[in-house]
């Protein structure tokens, strides 16, 4: 079980449910949480469900950029439009991260 989120949550990512026919992916897991009732420590644990959209940003750029033609700049548009703001997650290591732009003057080889 891996800690995803802020909410004490957890998942088991290799325990995944595919349901290739909305791209969609469900990972089984609980939540716990610790409080105090009365003079005793009360645990609550319950069942939850982590939904994803495994689709790649990538390809997903790549069709925006194949149905819109050449125009750069409607492309860059669409691009900020949809992504600014998501959270993704890498397949490798199960990190997430947020989008807040998307800089298009670089490329994977520069640091």
């Amino acid at each position: 079980m891996i800690e995803f989120g802020k909410d004490r949550a957890y998942y088991d990512f290799n325990k995944v449910t595919d349901m290739a026919n909305y791209g969609l992916k469900i990972a089984p897991g609980y939540k716990a949480s610790l409080d105090m009732y009365g003079e005793r420590m009360l645990l609550c644990t319950e069942i939850a469900h982590k939904l994803f959209n495994f689709n790649n940003v990538w390809e997903d750029m790549n069709r925006i950029y194949s149905e819109g033609g050449s125009q750069l700049d409607s492309y860059k548009q669409k691009c900020l439009e949809k992504y600014v703001g998501l959270t993704v997650m890498t397949s490798y290591n199960k990190k997430t991260y947020r989008i807040d732009d998307i800089a298009w003057d670089i490329k994977p080889s520069d640091t």
